[in-house]
């Protein structure tokens, strides 16, 4: 019997959430013999479809057996998905941008920093997850190669035949259990964090104006300690992100009032123009931050935001 014929005995027991990693680990091991070997003359739109499978399922793979398993199957998203099979056999395309969409759902859900971004710019929003350490990496580069299948798929209406599809259900099912599981761990250990400073001294995410002219996102990713803190400024109009220090100079409890301080340092993306020689000061009452940016003692321009 070989990996194909495996994977799809596999998929018709519907032994689902138990042999992702079974079929990944015989279905590689098919690819690499037969595929990689020459046995079976590929064109090369159909090569690099197995290349990204094969690409996809080792990163799955390697990505659960790092990361204890969620014994939770409630939630908005399924993590099973054999009731698409109905949808690969009626029409693959159709059941594989389904699955695409499952696993896009999983990830919003469970980052919702990225809900708002495009397909088109989903790799690059990834990334800076996995820059932060939020996003385990062997995830983020299994959806990105499930994307680059969708598109194979859509483009290429040959490339989606069943076979390719119960394939594609498995990667995908592979990929949401590994977008719950990063998720979990990520909160597990801010949590952690936040047991061993405290609670946040204030919100972790804010959203408002800056000059009464721009929109500016600031997002607290780590606080060092009750009083440091580190992040990034989002500017979404122009694509930039910087990375930011901070600490609180006051806190008021009386007054529910808390002064703080930060710097951009340098650039995570983006070219828009940046002067980081300056300071950002602000007084934080609720969920509400005004203040100014300071070049030196002279006050440049002011904002405000809300927290989200």
């Amino acid at each position: 019997m070989n990996g194909m014929q495996f994977s799809s005995t596999l998929i018709t027991a519907l032994a689902w959430p138990l042999i992702i990693l079974s079929v990944l680990i015989v279905y590689r091991g098919w690819i690499t013999t037969n595929i990689s070997s020459g046995k079976f003359k590929l064109g090369p739109v159909e090569f690099e479809w197995f290349r990204k499978i094969d690409t996809a399922g080792q990163d799955v793979g390697d990505a659960l057996k790092e990361m204890p398993p969620d014994s939770s199957s409630d939630g908005p998203v399924p993590t099973s998905l054999v009731d698409l099979i109905g949808d690969i056999n009626n029409n693959s395309r159709i059941g594989i941008r389904k699955a695409f969409r499952l696993v896009r759902k999983a990830l919003d859900n469970s980052y919702p920093e990225v809900a708002s971004v495009t397909d088109d710019r989903l790799s690059d929003a990834m990334r800076d997850l996995v820059r932060r350490g939020v996003l385990h990496p062997e995830v983020q580069s299994a959806i990105s190669q499930l994307q680059k299948l969708l598109d194979m798929s859509d483009s290429n209406g040959d490339m989606a035949n069943r076979e390719r599809g119960y394939l594609f259900l498995l990667l995908a099912e592979g990929a949401i259990h590994g977008i719950l599981r990063s998720a979990k761990i990520h909160a597990s250990e801010l949590n952690n964090a936040r047991l061993a400073t405290g609670p946040a001294p204030i919100s972790f995410s804010w959203r408002g104006l800056y000059d009464q002219r721009f929109i500016i996102e600031l997002l607290i990713d780590k606080w060092i300690s009750s009083t440091e803190f580190e992040g990034e400024m989002n500017y979404p109009d122009s694509d930039t992100v910087t990375s930011i220090t901070g600490y609180i100079i006051t806190k008021t409890p009386a007054i529910e009032r808390t002064a703080i301080t930060w710097q951009e340092k340098g650039y995570v993306r983006g070219n828009r123009p940046i002067d980081f020689d300056g300071d950002y000061k602000a007084t934080v009452s609720g969920n509400t931050m005004t203040g100014a940016w300071y070049k030196g003692d002279r006050r440049v321009a002011e904002f405000m935001f809300e927290a989200t």
